[in-house]
């Protein structure tokens, strides 16, 4: 009705070309047409993933890793039929996205590589399922859980509370280690040396006996100690102990440590520190007789 006030038809406003693409023109119509089925498409995917899969997921009992890569399938598999029904209103033929889609290669050898490597890289991740959210891994000297996995990037949070987005390219280019893939428990080192000259027989117990006390650490496997080497100035002992998870790694090496340095003291067990002895030699050095029977210094 605004429309006729002002004396303009609005068959007139929606049929107008803003431009052509492959002799095909393109109206505000289509435009809006476009917007629309946009839209409704990423309202259904959202319903689907939301409602209909989350639902079904319930009732099937689905592990968490699998549930996220079905939602995310689903999802991209839902826009791009959209697209292809939007493009089809416009009128844009086949042969126009094979044209569009040379143009797309181009600009891919002019500095898209990366967000393709990390898109192909990020399906390969949520299909192989080697790293799923809620995994401890290690990754470019970063450690946390996975918070998300997307088709670009991969949220990991740190112990400390920091969220790092690490490139899916990383995944497949570096190492990653996975604390928790299949079995979450993991065991922790804790090397110790000590004088030359003590009982080693005694280090052994005395660190089995730390081991055993502490609430983290696992009966099954057993704690053990390892004889590792004879050092420049002690001799090298590893302790070895489970624990049930990979986040509690650290603070139960922290404890073992004090727990070792408080009992080695009761025990009159020495913890060297590094020694080197340094000789200096000083020598007078003569020089040979020089002719007429002189000798020189």
């Amino acid at each position: 009705m605004a429309l006729g006030v002002l004396g303009v038809n609005a068959s007139d406003v929606l049929g107008r070309t803003l431009f052509s693409f492959d002799g095909t023109s393109i109206t505000v119509s289509g435009i809006i047409a476009v917007v629309v089925v946009l839209v409704a498409t990423f309202a259904v995917s959202r319903y689907v993933r939301h409602r209909l899969l989350m639902s079904f997921f319930e009732r099937r009992d689905i592990e968490e890793s699998l549930q996220y890569l079905i939602l995310r399938v689903v999802h991209y598999l839902l826009i791009l039929i959209g697209i292809f029904v939007a493009l089809n209103l416009l009128g844009i033929q086949l042969t126009a996205l094979l044209a569009l889609a040379g143009v797309a290669g181009l600009a891919l050898g002019f500095g898209l590589q990366t967000v393709v490597s990390n898109f192909v890289s990020g399906i390969i991740i949520m299909a192989e399922r080697n790293v799923t959210v809620g995994d401890i891994i290690e990754v470019g000297g970063k450690m946390g859980e996975v918070e998300e996995i997307e088709t670009r990037a991969t949220t990991i949070r740190t112990f400390d509370n920091v969220s790092v987005v690490v490139p899916n390219e990383d995944f497949i280019a570096k190492e990653v280690i996975n604390w928790s893939h299949g079995d979450p428990k993991v065991r922790v080192h804790v090397p110790i040396g000590v004088s030359y000259g003590s009982e080693v027989q005694s280090v052994r117990d005395v660190l089995l006996e730390i081991a055993r006390e502490e609430e983290n650490v696992l009966d099954t496997p057993e704690p053990e100690v390892r004889f590792e080497s004879f050092g420049d100035s002690s001799l090298n002992f590893v302790l070895l102990a489970w624990v049930p998870d990979p986040t509690a790694r650290k603070m139960v090496m922290s404890r073992l440590n004090f727990e070792i340095e408080r009992r080695f003291d009761e025990e009159n067990i020495s913890i060297p520190f590094p020694q080197r002895s340094v000789w200096f030699r000083n020598e007078l050095e003569s020089r040979s007789p020089a002719p007429g029977g002189e000798s020189t210094t």
